[in-house]
C-alpha cells in the first residue's frame, strides 16, 4: 500500500488526465515537441515492443478493436495511443509513428497524428508519473493488487463499509454478469452513503469483471481507512487493458 497526498483541485477529473508539460507547436508538421520533458530513445522503443496486439491483418499486426487508450511504459517513457475504439491501427504505423516523434524531438518527449478512416490517431511520449504523486498508481506498469491511498484536502471521511454497499449498487449486463449498462460498458459508477464507487477500465473496453471480483480490493481499500482510494485489477476485455477500484467520499 502507498500513501499519497494532493490538494482537491478538480480531482475527479484529474485522475483520468496526466500531465504532459510545456508544448512546442508546429504548424507544418501534427509532431509536437513537450519542452520540459526528456526521454531516452531506448526506452521509448523498448516501450513500444510492450504494446499487445490483438488481430493479424494484411497491414500486419493491430491492436485490439475495443481499446481506446493504449499505454505500454519502460523506464522514464510511456506511449500512450488514444485511437476511436474501432479504427484498425497496425504496428507499423505505431512503430513509425514514435520513430518520427523521436527523430523530431528527442531528447525532449512528444506527440504526433495521424488519420486512419477520417478518423484521428493520437501518439504521444511522456514521462512516468512522479514517484510517490497522485498520478503513480494510473501508470500501465503500477502493481496490481496495491491499493493507493489518497489523502485528500477538504473532502469528508469515507466509511469503508459503505463501499461495499456501493457496490452491489453496481449494473451489470448479459448472463455473464460483466459490470456495466448498456449506456457504458467501460466505468459505472455508484454511491452509498459516505462512498462512491468507480469501476472502469484504463483502456476504455469493456468490463469483464464482476460484483464478486470486487470483495478482495475493496477489502484492501480498507488500509485507506477514511480517504480516498484506488487498487488496479485484472478485469478488462482489452489486452491492454486493467480495471480500476476506486472509491471517493460523497
Amino acid at each position: 500500500m502507498i500513501h499519497l497526498i494532493f490538494v482537491l483541485i478538480a480531482v475527479t477529473s484529474l485522475l483520468a488526465a496526466r500531465t504532459q508539460g510545456a508544448q512546442t507547436p508546429n504548424k507544418v508538421d501534427p509532431t509536437t515537441c513537450f519542452s520540459d520533458m526528456k526521454v531516452i530513445g531506448a526506452d521509448c522503443t523498448a516501450a513500444t515492443g510492450g504494446i499487445i496486439y490483438r488481430a493479424q491483418t494484411q497491414a500486419g499486426k493491430v491492436l485490439a478493436s475495443g481499446e481506446t487508450t493504449v499505454q505500454s511504459i519502460h523506464g522514464n517513457c510511456n506511449v500512450q495511443i488514444y485511437k476511436p475504439s474501432t479504427a484498425m491501427i497496425s504496428e507499423s504505423q505505431i512503430k513509425s509513428s514514435v520513430d518520427k516523434i523521436l527523430t523530431s524531438c528527442l531528447p525532449q518527449a512528444g506527440s504526433t497524428k495521424f488519420t486512419i478512416t477520417g478518423n484521428e490517431v493520437t501518439i504521444k511520449l511522456v514521462n512516468r508519473a512522479p514517484k510517490g504523486s497522485w498520478q503513480e498508481p494510473y501508470d500501465p506498469d503500477f502493481p496490481l493488487d496495491k491499493p493507493a491511498c489518497l489523502a485528500v484536502a477538504g473532502t469528508k471521511p469515507i466509511d469503508q463499509a459503505d463501499c461495499a454497499h456501493a457496490a452491489r449498487a453496481l449494473p451489470t449486463i448479459g448472463d455473464y454478469g460483466s459490470i456495466g449498462n448498456s449506456s457504458s460498458r467501460s466505468e459505472v459508477v455508484a454511491q452509498f452513503k459516505t462512498c462512491q464507487l468507480k469501476v472502469s477500465t484504463s483502456d476504455g473496453s469493456a468490463i469483464i469483471a464482476k460484483i464478486p471480483d470486487l470483495d478482495v480490493p475493496l477489502l484492501q481499500l480498507h488500509e485507506c481507512l477514511e480517504n480516498w482510494g484506488v487498487v488496479g485489477i485484472k478485469g478488462a476485455s482489452g489486452p491492454n487493458g486493467r480495471t480500476y477500484v476506486q472509491v471517493t467520499s460523497v
